[in-house]
């Protein structure tokens, strides 16, 4: 039987792997269970909304240019 957690340990998930599990055993065995903020992702959407902006002016720029070669 697992030990009773208190406080608040008690809300967080426990993974319980597999010990037969061959393939994902040595990541998990490994692998960072640090938690991050939950606006870790932040910047990256941001950035990646900055190159779809410059994909999209530059698909606007080569549509405009495409019709005045007529």
């Amino acid at each position: 039987m697992r030990p009773r957690l208190k406080g608040a340990q008690s809300t967080v998930g426990v993974f319980n792997a597999r010990p037969d599990d061959p393939f994902y055993q040595d990541v998990l065995d490994s692998a960072d269970n640090t938690l991050q903020r939950r606006d870790a992702y932040t910047e990256v959407r941001r950035y990646a909304n900055y190159i779809l902006l410059a994909l999209g002016v530059v698909a606007l720029v080569g549509w405009w240019r495409s019709g005045r070669r007529e």
